[in-house]
C-alpha cells in the first residue's frame, strides 16, 4: 500500500474506492473516497469530500491481495 500526495499526483482510476487523508492545519483523519470529474467525493454520499478546513493530501489505492 502507498501513499500518493495529491500535489504531485491523480488518480488514474475513476469511481473506485481510495483511502484518503484529509487534513488542515493541526489535525487529519482518513475517509473513504473517490476521484471523479477532477473533484474528490465521498464514497457513501458522493458529496464532495473535502471542506471548507479540511483537504484532501493524500490518496491510497489499496495492494491487490494475492489469491493462493
Amino acid at each position: 500500500m502507498r501513499w500518493y500526495p495529491v500535489t504531485k499526483y491523480r488518480p488514474t482510476i475513476h469511481s473506485s474506492c481510495m483511502l484518503l487523508r484529509l487534513a488542515n492545519k493541526t489535525n487529519w483523519f482518513l475517509s473513504l473516497g473517490e476521484y471523479g470529474r477532477n473533484i474528490w467525493l465521498d464514497w457513501d454520499h458522493k458529496e464532495p469530500a473535502e471542506f471548507a478546513d479540511y483537504k484532501v493530501t493524500h490518496f491510497c489505492i489499496p495492494d491487490p491481495i494475492e489469491i493462493e
